[in-house]
C-alpha cells in the first residue's frame, strides 16, 4: 500500500537565504553563554566573519571574567579590524571588574556609537565611574543606556556628570537605577553646561526623583537647555513629595509643594520647552544650510583676480552691483540677516567652511563605497529603500526630513541622486547631518546674538 511515510524525506538543498543586514551582525540573544567559555564562542563567532558591525549578546551570564576576555580581545590589533558599531549586554551579570573592561576598550574607540548596558550588577565604585565617564569623552559613543541597573545610586550621578564631557553622546538611559531627588542637582547641572551637555535624549524613567527633582531637572532645561527634544521622566513617585516643602524656587519665586495643579503645570512646561527646542533646533539646521549655500558662493573667490576696469565697462543693464568690493565685514554682515537664529559663532564657522577650496565635493565622483570625507560623497553608497513605499503602502511613510530632497524612482539610487523620503535610510541627510555637527549647528546657540 503506497504511504508517504515509506519515503524517506529530504531537505531542501537549497541554502537558506541569510538577510544582508544579518551578515554583519552576530547575534546570540538568551544563547546559554557562560563565562569565559561563552566569550571564547563569541570570539570564534567574531573571526569566522569577514566583517562585524553588531554585537547582540544580551540575556546570557558572561559575568565579569567573561567580559575582560571579549573586551581584551575587542581592544587588541586584531579585535580592533573589527568596526563595531553597537554592543547589547544586557542582562549578562556583568559587575564593575567588566566595566572597566568596556571603558578600556571605550577609549580611542572610534567606531563605537551605541552601548547598551541594561540590567547588570554595577555599582558606584568611585574609581571605576570616573575612568568610565573619561572613556566615554575619548569616545565616539553617541547612545549609552544604563536602565535598570539597581545598584547603582546618587553616588553615580554625583561621580559621573561632574567628569563627563563628551560633544558626541546624545541619548542617556538613566531609568529604574535607584535615583533620588538628590540626584537632579547633578543632572541640572550638567544639561545647563552648554561646552560639556550634547544630549538630544534623556531618560530617567522609574526612579524616586520625586516632584522637587522632576521639577528641578525640567527648570534647569527651560533656563539653559536647547539641546534637548525628548525627556521622560515618568514613574518619579513625585507625590512623594507632598507633606515637605520644597527650598527650590519657582519661576515666580514662590516655594511650592506637591498638589495636582502643580503637576498638572510642570508637565505642561516640559512639552512647552522641548516643543520650543525643536522649533529651535529645525531653524537653526534650515538657517545654517541655507547661509552655507549663500556664503559658498560670496566667499570662494575664483582665482583669477576681479577686473574692475571689465567690469566699469559693462553696460548698465547687466552690470551688478559690486558686493564683492565691499568691506568684508558689511559683507558678513548682509549675510547675517540670512541666518538670525544662528549666534555668531556659528556663523563663523559657516563663512570660513564656505570660503575653503579643500571643503568643495570632487569634480569626479568616488569609486569607493567606503569614502568618509565630509567633504567627497561616497555616490554609490545607495539609500536603504522603504519596504512600505515599494509596496505602495503611503501610511508609514517617514516624515519629510527639515529640508526638501528630491526623489526618484523606486529602484534605488542613481549617482549623483537620492531617495529621499522614500528610503529608511538616507545617505545624503546622513552626510549633511555630519556637516550640521562639523559646524555646531546641530542645536541652537543660547549666546547673545549679533549681526555679523
Amino acid at each position: 500500500m503506497f504511504s508517504l511515510n515509506s519515503y524517506p524525506r529530504f531537505r531542501s538543498s537549497l541554502p537558506k537565504a541569510i538577510p544582508l543586514s544579518s551578515r554583519t551582525q552576530i547575534e546570540c540573544m538568551d544563547s546559554g553563554l557562560r563565562s569565559v567559555a561563552g566569550a571564547k564562542h563569541i570570539i570564534q563567532l567574531i573571526l569566522s566573519h569577514r566583517m562585524v558591525t553588531k554585537l547582540i549578546l544580551g540575556n546570557n551570564t558572561l559575568s565579569d571574567d567573561g567580559c575582560i576576555l571579549l573586551f581584551t580581545f575587542l581592544s587588541s590589533p586584531l579585535g580592533r579590524r573589527y568596526p563595531i558599531s553597537e554592543i547589547s549586554l544586557n542582562a549578562n551579570r556583568i559587575g564593575d571588574r567588566g566595566l572597566a573592561a568596556i571603558a578600556a576598550y571605550l577609549v580611542e574607540n572610534t567606531t563605537l556609537t551605541e552601548l547598551f548596558l541594561q540590567d547588570n550588577l554595577f555599582t558606584s565604585d568611585s574609581n571605576n565611574v570616573t575612568q568610565f565617564a573619561h572613556a566615554i569623552n575619548q569616545s565616539r559613543l553617541r547612545i549609552l543606556s544604563l536602565t535598570n541597573n539597581r545598584s547603582l545610586d546618587d553616588d553615580f550621578c554625583r561621580l559621573l556628570f561632574p567628569a563627563l564631557c563628551s560633544r558626541y553622546l546624545c541619548e542617556l538611559h538613566l531609568s529604574a537605577i535607584g535615583l533620588t531627588h538628590r540626584s537632579a542637582s547633578f543632572i541640572a547641572e550638567y544639561i545647563t553646561s552648554a561646552g560639556r551637555c550634547h544630549l538630544q535624549i534623556l531618560k530617567c524613567n522609574g526612579n524616586n526623583l520625586e516632584f522637587r527633582g522632576v521639577r528641578k531637572i525640567i527648570r534647569a532645561i527651560e533656563r539653559a537647555n536647547f539641546g534637548l527634544t525628548v525627556v521622560e521622566l515618568y514613574s518619579n513617585n513625585v507625590t512623594s513629595g507632598q507633606d515637605s516643602e520644597d527650598t527650590d524656587d519657582d519661576s515666580n519665586g514662590r516655594t511650592q509643594t506637591y498638589n495636582p495643579d502643580a503637576w498638572k503645570n510642570t508637565e505642561g512646561l516640559l512639552k512647552q520647552v522641548l516643543g520650543r527646542n525643536s522649533h529651535l533646533k529645525k531653524e537653526t539646521w534650515r538657517e545654517a544650510l541655507q547661509l552655507l549655500v549663500y556664503s559658498r558662493a560670496i566667499l570662494l573667490h575664483s582665482k583669477d583676480p576681479f577686473n574692475y576696469d571689465d567690469f566699469a565697462h559693462t553696460s548698465v543693464s547687466t552690470a551688478g552691483f559690486p558686493f564683492r568690493h565691499l568691506p568684508m565685514e558689511i559683507q558678513l554682515y548682509v549675510l547675517s540677516f540670512l541666518s538670525p537664529t544662528l549666534s555668531s559663532s556659528q556663523r563663523a564657522r559657516i563663512y570660513t567652511y564656505a570660503s575653503s577650496s579643500t571643503t568643495l565635493p570632487p569634480l569626479l565622483p568616488s569609486l569607493s563605497s567606503s569614502s568618509t570625507s565630509s567633504a567627497e560623497p561616497a555616490v554609490f553608497s545607495l539609500c536603504v529603500p522603504d519596504p512600505s513605499v515599494t509596496m505602495g503602502i503611503t501610511a508609514n511613510l517617514r516624515a519629510s526630513p527639515v529640508w526638501a530632497l528630491n526623489t526618484f524612482g523606486d529602484g534605488g539610487c542613481a549617482p549623483g541622486k537620492c531617495m529621499g523620503k522614500k528610503s529608511l535610510l538616507c545617505h545624503l541627510e546622513k552626510r549633511r547631518t555630519a556637516w550640521l555637527e562639523q559646524v555646531g549647528c546641530l542645536t541652537y546657540d543660547p549666546v547673545i546674538h549679533s549681526a555679523g
